[in-house]
């Protein structure tokens, strides 16, 4: 398997920032490599970008896909290696990306919910003085 570029400089750049008690073992090349495949197939895949719902681009836009297949990946069982380091700060990018998305999404639902009600509000007003009141003699 020949691995890209980013994913070697991408190891060097791990190593260099990792503690001394983390190991670096043989298969380190391969995992990144799995990680940059993960990376690379969740940047193509905007689907609902044509949506006219910006609640729907919101919700496509967290990549729960990305966050499954990165945290397959940790190895819960091994000491931690550069790989697991990278895994996890991925995951925890993707984790503060998908926060803000959703945080946007909750307040597209509450300023619809509050057009709604004022909406709801207005129209039984308009319906209390349209109807003529009934008076018990």
């Amino acid at each position: 398997m020949r691995l890209s570029t980013s994913v070697s400089r991408g190891v060097y750049e791990v190593a260099s920032i990792l503690p001394d008690n983390v190991s670096t073992p043989r298969d380190l090349f391969a995992r990144l490599a799995k990680l940059e495949e993960i990376l690379a197939a969740s940047r193509g895949s905007s689907t609902a970008a044509a949506s006219a719902d910006p609640a729907e681009v919101l919700l496509a836009g967290v990549m729960t896909d990305r966050i499954r297949k990165t945290t397959a990946e940790l190895d819960h069982t091994a000491p931690v290696d550069a790989a697991e380091v990278l895994a996890m700060r991925l995951l925890l990018a993707d984790y503060s990306a998908a926060v803000t998305q959703l945080r946007g999404v909750a307040r597209l639902s509450e300023r619809r919910l509050t057009e709604a009600a004022e909406g709801i509000r207005i129209s039984k007003r308009d319906a209390e003085r349209a109807t003529p009141r009934v008076r018990n003699e």
